[in-house]
């Protein structure tokens, strides 16, 4: 028997935690709601093998249960020292969220597995109709790796003036001055903009991704991307990177991907991102064995993007099913499934 084991302490004390929790507690919630209905699922005590979601914590452990550990990290080609050090010649049972990251780990001889993630599309649906104004919509963290930067730069490109197209900026970081101000010199400007960085729940995001037509999520690197499929399962068409892993999420006939212009050194850009932007430096103080990469993305080829969609968005988007890809192929049925078959295959470390 398995069990994703919730290391947020509000899990335990707020009640209002099923609709306010954080990417790592999604992954919690969906793999042991879909253990149950596999029979695979047990509460902490009586499971063999107990589950954490996280980035950087590998000692979590409860009595003698085996434990496993799903894990991201948002750079294209290497992991921190940290990682290495930390997982080399430990027998860890780990699983990258995507190819993305198990792949960092196989190439420093740490085994790791792939668990694609799920979607619930019996919460992510439609339940509102669309805004009467063409909206774009990008919620993420205004942080370094968000691209928050690029999708602001582009809707000024493509849309300054056009009172006809908003975008939604939902912004999970509450206190952000810098871009906040970035955002009201673009709005002075001209561009229709709503900011909202006040903290928000499940269904409030679910309602926003409703009555929007086009998501926005074109990250510089990321490990998965949750946001995609909950705004394809709620109706919105969306623009992501054509690079891995929001080419697996998504894919060309529901979606609209854009190739990187470049690969960059994280630390050549990261003074720009935070001083002018005030984006977060979500990769903190680490060292890394190499420098550490991630993707840029030509400004103006998104702007274009967002251009045709709005333009033919009557003729040809509003009629492209972006629900179905996700309901068929994402289920959290599948995640836990995979994860059962790759856990029977172990006796633990």
């Amino acid at each position: 028997m398995i069990h994703m084991h919730e290391t947020d302490p509000r899990f335990y004390s707020d009640p209002t935690f099923p609709e306010n929790h954080g990417s790592f507690s999604v992954i919690n919630y969906g793999i042991n709601n879909a253990l149950r209905k596999l029979g695979h699922y047990s509460e902490i005590d009586d499971a063999k093998f107990v589950g954490y979601a996280s980035s950087l914590d590998f000692d979590n452990s409860y009595n003698d249960k085996v434990s496993f550990y799903i894990t991201v990290w948002e750079t294209i080609n290497t992991l921190t020292s940290y990682h290495i050090n930390k997982l080399k010649n430990s027998n860890k049972i780990l699983f990258g969220m995507s190819d993305q990251i198990t792949n960092l780990y196989l190439q420093e001889g740490i085994e790791c597995k792939t668990l694609h993630c799920g979607c619930d599309t019996e919460f992510w649906k439609p339940t509102l109709p669309k805004n009467e104004k063409f909206t774009f919509i990008h919620v993420n963290s205004s942080n370094t790796r968000s691209g928050l930067d690029l999708t602001l730069q582009a809707f000024d490109l493509a849309f300054c003036n056009n009172k006809d197209v908003q975008l939604i900026a939902k912004d999970t970081n509450q206190n952000n001055p810098i871009f906040r101000q970035k955002i009201s010199s673009l709005v002075n400007k001209g561009c229709s903009i709503i900011y909202i960085s006040e903290r928000m729940n499940k269904s409030q995001i679910r309602d926003l991704y409703s009555q929007s037509h086009v998501g926005l999520n074109l990250l510089r690197m990321t490990s998965w991307g949750f946001p995609l499929h909950e705004m394809s399962a709620c109706g919105c068409y969306c623009i992501t990177g054509d690079i891995e892993p929001t080419n697996v999420l998504l894919n060309k006939s529901f979606s609209t991907l854009i190739k990187p212009s470049k690969e960059v050194n994280i630390s050549n850009i990261l003074g720009n991102l935070i001083n002018d932007w005030g984006l977060l430096n979500c990769y903190g103080g680490f060292a890394y064995p190499v420098e550490p990469t991630f993707y840029d993305f030509d400004i103006e080829e998104y702007a274009n993007a967002m251009k045709h969609i709005y333009d033919n968005w009557e003729s040809h988007y509003q009629n492209i099913d972006t629900i179905s890809p996700i309901k068929n192929n994402w289920k959290w049925e599948y995640t836990a499934k995979n994860l059962i078959k790759e856990l029977q295959c172990t006796s633990g470390p």
